[in-house]
Formats: structure tokens, sequence, C-alpha cells
């Protein structure tokens, strides 16, 4: 994180454990993966456009939401495979369906 923070990244690291815990009720399996990362990319936006921030750090016109990557391993390469179909985030009108940004190839 904190290499791709130097190189002017804004990388964040979401905690999915509630994904994979009973504490919540019975997980619908990856259907609190999009819920959680629904929400972190919402706050990250806020804290982008000037908005409450809850990230601790200077966020204001940092983050570009219209160039997203979603990075996992083993599991949580298929989280972020399914997130990317499921949002369809492979397509070049992604964000304007999503409304987070316009999205420019």
């Amino acid at each position: 994180m904190r290499q791709l923070a130097a190189q002017s990244y804004v990388a964040l690291s979401i905690n999915i454990n509630a994904e994979y815990t009973f504490g919540f009720g019975e997980p619908v399996p990856i259907e609190r993966l999009g819920q959680l990362v629904d929400l972190h990319l919402k706050d990250l936006a806020a804290a982008s456009s000037g908005g409450e921030n809850k990230f601790g750090v200077k966020l204001q016109g940092r983050a570009d939401l219209s160039r997203l990557v979603f990075i996992g391993h083993s599991q949580g390469g298929e989280g972020a495979y399914w997130l990317t179909k499921k949002s369809a985030l492979d397509t070049p009108d992604s964000f304007n369906n999503m409304d987070m940004g316009r999205y420019t190839a």
C-alpha cells in the first residue's frame, strides 16, 4: 500500500471479513463483498469531492473514481473478478451507468 501511495495512487485495503462471518446472519456468497465495496467507494467519492472524510488522510481532489482497479489473491481474486463483472466495470461506459464519474479510455 505504501509503495502504491508513494507513486500517487489512492490505495484502499478493505477489511472484508464480514463477507465470511455469520455475525450478521447467514451469508449469501459474495453479496456482502459488494455491499462493503460499495460503502467504501461511496465514502471515497465523498472524501474526494470535499465531503465527509472517514479515511484519516487528505483525499479532496485526489481520487479519480473513473480509474479503479480491484486486486485480490485466491478467494479475493475471485471476488475482484465478480465485482468487475457484477458492476459492468469492464465496459467503457461503466461509470456513467453507476453515476460515479466519467470514464475516458
